[in-house]
C-alpha cells in the first residue's frame, strides 16, 4: 500500500501520511475457546474498543505519536501510528456472555468460550488491564 502511494504521488511524504495500520494478530482455537492475541504495544486499554457484532469480533484502536508533530527529520520510520480496525469472523458457536479481554505487556488477549449457538447479539467487551 505504501509503495503504491509513493508510486502514484511520487512523494516520500505520502509514505508517512498513511493513517491506517493492522496490528499483528494471532487467532487460534483450543478445545474450549477461540483465542485472539493482538500486538498493540504503545496503546492503553482506553485506546482500544472491542465489540462483538453478531458473528464478527471487531477491534478498533488508535496509536498516536507525539514525535511526528515535532520538527525533525526521520531517518527510519517503522512504527505505525493512527487508526486501525480488525474484523475477526467467528464461524463457530460461542458463549457470547462470557467473552473476556485483557491487556498485558503490549498484547490484547481475547478469550471467546465455545458454546451451543452462533452469536446473535451485539456486545461491547470490557478490557481488563493486568
Amino acid at each position: 500500500r505504501w509503495l503504491m502511494q509513493f508510486a502514484v504521488s511520487g512523494s516520500p511524504s505520502a509514505m508517512v501520511s498513511e493513517h491506517t495500520w493492522e496490528p499483528a494478530t494471532d487467532v487460534y482455537e483450543t478445545p474450549t475457546h477461540l483465542m485472539v492475541k493482538m500486538d498493540v504495544a504503545g496503546l492503553r486499554p482506553s485506546d482500544l474498543r472491542v465489540n462483538l457484532d453478531h458473528d464478527m469480533l471487531v477491534i478498533r484502536g488508535q496509536r498516536s505519536d507525539a514525535f511526528r508533530s515535532r520538527a525533525c527529520a526521520f531517518r527510519q520510520l517503522e512504527i505505525m501510528t493512527g487508526y486501525f480496525e480488525r474484523v475477526i469472523p467467528i464461524d463457530i458457536p460461542i458463549d457470547a456472555a462470557n467473552i473476556q479481554a485483557r491487556y498485558e505487556a503490549g498484547f490484547l488477549e481475547i478469550a471467546i468460550p465455545k458454546g451451543q449457538q452462533k452469536a446473535a447479539t451485539t456486545l461491547v467487551i470490557t478490557i481488563i488491564n493486568r
